[in-house]
């Protein structure tokens, strides 16, 4: 009776609260979150190990959930 092992790479999307900002979809000021990529080794489908996470160099608006460049800050 053969024995399947299911494994691989996940890539999981999460938002760290930063700052605020004028949120060019709002027209207002709202405060932001970068956005970070994490990657995690899986065992049937359940991450085990994080395998390091990077910055996007992306920014999410917290009120209306729109994203932006990291220059829309300057």
């Amino acid at each position: 009776m053969p024995l399947f092992i299911i494994f691989g790479i996940s890539t999981k999307l999460k938002a760290k609260p930063s700052g605020t900002f004028i949120c060019p979809a709002c027209q207002t000021e709202r405060t932001y979150a970068e956005l970070r990529k994490s990657r995690w080794f899986t065992l049937f489908f359940i991450p085990l190990i994080p395998l390091g996470s990077s910055s996007q160099g992306r920014v999410q608006c917290t009120a209306c959930g729109s994203e932006f460049d990291k220059d829309v800050l300057t």
